[in-house]
């Protein structure tokens, strides 16, 4: 690849970061030094940097590298890393856009919306129940294809 071809790809792949609310300004004077000193290195490489300077997850950089960064961005949720898969969906360690409190996300594909029913009736079970090791459901949503819901993330321990 060629410096010039280098440097359009992976401008559009900060763009698309930037989109996403996956870079903020330290992350943006980081992608400018790094682009600065190598420019002839493509997306592949920069987003191995981003991971090594922690302003991307590995799964953030697939992710995007894949040209599905918008897939990380859900309402004032960005995903950072997938916690789990089940039989209803994929449970995602998410942030706020903001950068505020780290939460849970549970997304359930639209094919599996004939269980929300029975999800509501979990929710509702759940509603009233105080325990330190359960969190309280503080968002649901949808986004395109995709159902999700949101609990403030309880790491082990």
């Amino acid at each position: 690849m060629n410096t010039t071809s280098a440097y359009g790809a992976c401008s559009d792949f900060v763009a698309d970061l930037e989109e996403s609310h996956l870079l903020g300004a330290d992350g943006l004077r980081k992608v400018g030094v790094y682009l600065k000193a190598y420019p002839q290195r493509g997306p592949a490489e920069l987003a191995d940097f981003l991971v090594e300077q922690g302003v991307l997850t590995r799964f953030q950089a697939d992710t995007a590298l894949d040209n599905r960064a918008w897939e990380l961005v859900l309402a004032n949720f960005v995903l950072t890393d997938v916690i789990g898969t089940g039989s209803m969906g994929t449970v995602y360690k998410a942030r706020r856009v903001d950068g505020e409190g780290t939460y849970a996300i549970k997304i359930i594909p639209r094919r599996n919306t004939v269980v929300l029913p029975t999800v509501i009736e979990k929710i509702k079970a759940f509603k009233d129940m105080r325990h330190p090791r359960v969190s309280c459901l503080v968002h649901i949503g949808a986004a395109g294809e995709r159902v999700y819901l949101v609990w403030p993330f309880l790491a082990d321990g």
